[in-house]
């Protein structure tokens, strides 16, 4: 069963805009989105369509210096985009670059991959 069939990225999504101010949610968040988009490849093409790259991107830019929650965004990033030509354009469209960069001048290992696997 595809999260995405039932709407389940949307309600996703909307529960991370609405609460873009709790750093909680958004780790909750970006740890669900990385779920299902790496357990069901269908599932990354959804994410992107709704906006769930620039929903991440967001929520890195509001929690810049929370080395945790940087880690569960680049970890949802990496579910979606890993090293996907496609995926990686739309992934630079919305933005990941230097927030991945900043994630990785935290120390964060899973940035540097990441990066690494773009092409960056």
């Amino acid at each position: 069963m595809l999260v995405a069939e039932h709407g389940g990225v949307g309600l996703l999504l909307n529960a991370m805009r609405r609460f873009e101010g709790s750093v909680h949610m958004q780790e909750s968040g970006c740890g669900a989105i990385g779920a299902i988009a790496a357990t069901v490849p269908e599932n990354k093409a959804a994410i992107i369509v709704a906006g769930g790259l620039h929903v991440v991107c967001a929520a890195m830019a509001a929690f810049p210096d929370n080395r945790d929650f940087q880690e569960y965004a680049v970890s949802a990033i990496q579910g979606v985009v890993w090293n996907l030509p496609p995926l990686i354009d739309a992934a630079l469209e919305a933005g990941v670059e230097p927030l991945l960069r900043h994630a990785a001048d935290l120390g964060l290992e899973n940035a540097v991959q990441q990066l690494q696997r773009m092409g960056i």
